[in-house]
């Protein structure tokens, strides 16, 4: 069931971060920050402090993943997107 892969995808997710390191340039947190926000209507520093964990975590999988897909030469558009929009 979809449930049972969105368990399965967070468990993997959880999983790279917690073994995986990766340096993670302070743009693309701030650019993700930025989404989050403007996705839930929110705004202010109380708001950008309590979701920049998240925006963290959800820019660290992207570029592991990325990493995972060059070395396998498979494209995941939404990485390739992110990080030709950081330029």
């Amino acid at each position: 069931t979809n449930e049972d892969r969105e368990k399965r995808w967070i468990g993997i997710a959880e999983s790279l971060l917690e073994h995986t390191s990766v340096p993670v340039p302070p743009i693309l947190v701030e650019r993700q920050v930025e989404q989050f926000l403007a996705h839930m209507k929110k705004e202010g520093p109380d708001a950008r402090a309590a979701i920049r964990p998240e925006a963290e975590k959800y820019v660290r999988i992207q570029l592991i993943l990325s990493s995972i897909a060059k070395k396998e030469g498979v494209e995941i558009p939404a990485v390739v997107e992110m990080l030709e929009n950081s330029k």
